[in-house]
């Protein structure tokens, strides 16, 4: 079974962020890290709980569902396209389900890490999250026309009612996720001329390929984080085998952009693949300069139960 990984195009948020941070970077320089917490100080009482896309955004959104209904197209595959509840994913996969005449089924374990909500500086100084509420079924199909199956989301209310997710939470649901994707029961489901598509977020994401490779995000404290630039396709090979299913996994395919970074500019980004039978109790994993920053290598724990 092939599966598609995609991160949601640049959202409003992203653009606020770039923007607090370089104006921080340029006042404060780089010596230390002040420059980033004055930034992310600005940032969170400022961010939307459920940004759209902005105009570059509409345009990746674009340029990636044309390239992939085509590519598509060419192979002679369908879609079976899913996506996160956020505005900003649904709108990155509308293109793609218009170019191929089909329909977005909502899945909410596909949200972003923390969930939906806004935050506030108390009178002493700390941060205070609340929940502003988020859109029922009906609202996201009334937004939303390309919106298909909502059975996955609560039938009454909003569709996220909890308080702001924990990093151990979302860890959590990576795993569930993971567990879904290399399920017999999806296997069974897909047939052979269908391509999985899933539109989700850059944390969620990280935490979803950790989990794909056997084992689970340490709840924010890992040495090494999969940045996943914005409308990047994470290609996954799921097979069944005796006793497990096996996982390939290729990060940062961006091809609808020429190899253009949409995250941080134009750079040409080294394609980097690992194989993984995720039954293994452990697996060492090689990472790439170009992709990530760094060198080194990282171990990932067996699956968790």
């Amino acid at each position: 079974m092939k599966v598609y990984l995609i991160r949601h195009a640049q959202s409003e948020n992203n653009t606020l962020k770039a923007e607090l941070r370089n104006e921080a970077r340029r006042r404060l320089g780089t010596e230390t890290l002040a420059w980033k917490t004055e930034a992310d100080n600005l940032y969170i009482p400022r961010r939307s709980a459920d940004p759209l896309l902005t105009k570059k955004g509409r345009y990746e959104a674009a340029e990636l569902g044309r390239s992939l209904a085509h590519k598509l197209r060419n192979e002679g595959k369908r879609a079976v396209i899913y996506s996160s509840p956020m505005q900003r994913t649904i709108l990155t996969a509308t293109p793609l389900a218009l170019a191929l005449g089909t329909t977005i089924t909502i899945r909410g374990d596909l949200h972003e890490v923390y969930g939906v909500y806004k935050s506030a500086v108390s009178p002493n100084g700390k941060l205070v999250h609340s929940n502003p509420g988020s859109l029922t079924r009906d609202e996201l199909r009334q937004q939303h026309k390309v919106i298909g199956d909502v059975s996955h989301l609560r039938p009454s209310g909003g569709w996220y009612n909890g308080e702001r997710e924990t990093l151990s939470e979302a860890a959590d649901r990576a795993c569930q996720v993971a567990r879904w994707i290399q399920s017999p029961e999806l296997l069974s489901q897909i047939r052979t001329d269908e391509v999985l598509v899933i539109y989700s977020h850059g944390h969620f994401l990280d935490k979803l390929i950790k989990a794909l490779m056997g084992g689970r995000d340490l709840a924010g404290h890992d040495p090494v984080f999969f940045h996943i630039a914005n409308t990047s396709i994470i290609e996954l090979t799921v097979e069944e085998g005796e006793g497990k299913s096996n996982c390939s996994i290729k990060l940062d395919n961006l091809p609808h952009l020429q190899g253009g970074n949409s995250a941080v500019g134009p750079k040409k980004i080294s394609e980097s693949v690992w194989k993984a039978g995720v039954a293994r109790r452990n697996i060492v994993m090689v990472m790439s300069a170009a992709l990530l920053g760094l060198v080194g290598s990282y171990v990932l724990g067996g699956p968790r139960k």
